[in-house]
């Protein structure tokens, strides 16, 4: 069943109507999760109500008969024998049902899978096809709806289109080809394809931010399922056991900045996810592992991308934990041979070069940033200072703000501190974050431990205020960089290289940074 459509006009019949419409999905299932993923991205809580059913389906001894998804919030035993109850999942609101198969049944119609979309109104199933539900989402209900968030836009629907063919084939069904065929030729071709598809993704996403580009749309959405569950679920269970994820560094970072939008990680729950997938399997036990795919390792490390050609950026302002790190906007690592102007607003930014020292340049309503250095070069957006100039506290830098009473060469305009940290092997650092809310270390060379997270290349942001950070050089020399500051209240508008705190500062940047590029190309 594909079913009927939602439109966005008079004589339809399902129009489009906030309150008129409500969908049943289990969050483990990647076909639900997409669903659930668009009207959490397009705001449509208020819209569309939504029901979850439990990850773990019936036993062929439950009352209602084998297999069927379950609106049973109190939970149940589930069939390794362990008894399962999650606080997101809901009894059926509309008409107090158990049963996926009983929802079909009473509306006549003889299906039993989710997601299902429903019209409470007029008391129809509309459509049982994820793909078709989340582009009426995108096309007919968030325009009237929504927040103002396209998925769809008209002038990429023709490049959406086309991603979303090869990603579906080859990764979403293709993970499920992989898995559930017991022909071994089947199994081994669906693998090369997957993994073909992964360096793909990894190519496109070394240059972009969102597959088309600077937007987030409908193919992002349909891919996010498919990634979300590899490492925890499909590196095992469907036997695409070649890589991680996290071994492909643009994936990973797009995996990470798509799961900080606010609104995923409430319907992305891992566990759920897990036992939806192993708890149904021969002998039904749900793995353990792995230890480190977390909330906290994909909401608080970014890994540093290395883009083709240009900078190597570890935070750019448009990503999602540019929230959590306000008033810390941008963290990029600057090519050797880096030789440019860089018209930007609204900003400040320190460009630290080892051995040779600090530049610090205040965008305000707009100017030109110069590089010119043979030096690899660490630039944070947030006067010339000679490498012999910056005071140290130990084995700490200070680069900018005060630490231990000794104040740094520069002062900035907030109260923050920022420390270039070089520990030798078996060296402890620690980092008492006392009245700050934003806390974060990059370590650029070398590892350290931190808890049980091992960290190379890769952004640490400390979750709790004023935290004492002890950092471990466990496997031989490194050196980092760490920061703190009071968390910045203000808004936030960001576009290309203006960051501002209002939307007519931002108008007014982007006008003078259009003027300095255009006079720079004279």
């Amino acid at each position: 069943m594909t079913g009927e459509f939602i439109r966005d006009a008079p004589d339809s019949k399902f129009p489009a109507e906030a309150g008129r419409y409500h969908v049943y999905v289990a969050l483990n299932c990647p076909w639900c999760h997409r669903v659930a993923l668009t009207r959490a991205l397009l705001g449509l809580e208020d819209a569309v109500s939504m029901d979850v059913a439990l990850p773990t389906r019936s036993s062929a001894d439950h009352p209602t008969g084998e297999n069927n998804w379950l609106f049973q919030p109190e939970g149940l035993t589930a069939l390794n024998g362990r008894f399962v109850r999650y606080d997101n999942v809901t009894m059926d609101t509309v008409n107090g049902f158990l049963t996926a198969r009983q929802i079909y049944e009473h509306y006549g119609v003889d299906q039993r899978s989710l997601p299902i979309l429903l019209d409470v109104k007029s008391e129809r199933i509309v459509n049982n096809e994820s793909s078709e539900m989340i582009r009426m989402f995108a096309t007919e209900l968030a325009p009237r709806f929504g927040n103002g968030r396209q998925l769809y836009p008209p002038e990429l629907a023709a490049e959406i289109d086309e991603l979303n063919g090869w990603i579906y084939t080859q990764i979403n069904n293709g993970a499920y080809r992989a898995g559930f065929t017991s022909n071994q030729d089947a199994y081994e071709a669906a693998f090369v394809e997957y993994f073909a598809a992964l360096d793909r993704l990894e190519s496109i996403l070394a240059t972009r931010t969102w597959l088309t580009g600077d937007t987030l749309t409908e193919a992002d959405v349909r891919l996010f399922p498919t990634i979300f569950r590899h490492d925890p679920v499909y590196f095992v269970r469907m036997k695409l056991n070649q890589a991680f994820i996290r071994d492909y560094p643009n994936l990973s970072r797009w995996l990470k900045q798509f799961y900080a939008l606010p609104g995923v990680a409430a319907v992305s729950p891992i566990d759920q996810i897990k036992e939806g997938y192993f708890g149904r399997t021969w002998n039904n036990t749900v793995p353990v592992g792995p230890k480190w795919f977390t909330p906290d390792y994909l909401l608080n490390r970014r890994t540093l991308v290395h883009r083709l050609g240009g900078s190597s950026r570890l935070v750019s302002p448009n990503d999602a934990i540019v929230s959590r790190l306000k008033p810390f906007v941008s963290l990029q690592q600057v090519p050797e041979d880096a030789q440019s102007s860089l018209p930007l607003s609204g900003v400040a930014v320190l460009s630290y070069r080892p051995s040779v020292g600090i530049q610090w340049t205040v965008a305000g309503g707009g100017t030109m940033l110069q590089r010119s250095s043979n030096s690899k070069a660490f630039e944070l957006w947030t006067q010339e200072i000679g490498d012999d100039q910056i005071p140290k506290a130990g084995n700490a830098r200070i680069l900018l703000g005060t630490y231990h009473g000794i104040r740094g060469a520069i002062e900035p305009p907030a109260a923050l501190t920022l420390l270039e940290v070089e520990l030798r092997a078996g060296e402890t650092f620690t980092y008492d974050a006392a009245g700050h809310q934003v806390c974060w270390a990059f370590v650029y060379e070398g590892a350290v431990d931190f808890k049980d997270s091992h960290t190379t290349e890769e952004l640490l942001v400390f979750s709790d205020d004023g935290q004492v950070v002890n950092l471990e050089a466990n496997y031989g020399p490194c050196r980092f960089f760490i920061a703190s500051v009071v968390r910045s209240t203000l808004p936030l508008y960001a576009d290309g290289n203006s960051v501002h705190t209002t939307a007519a500062a931002l108008t007014a940047g982007q006008a003078k940074v259009q003027e300095l590029a255009r006079s720079r190309g004279k």
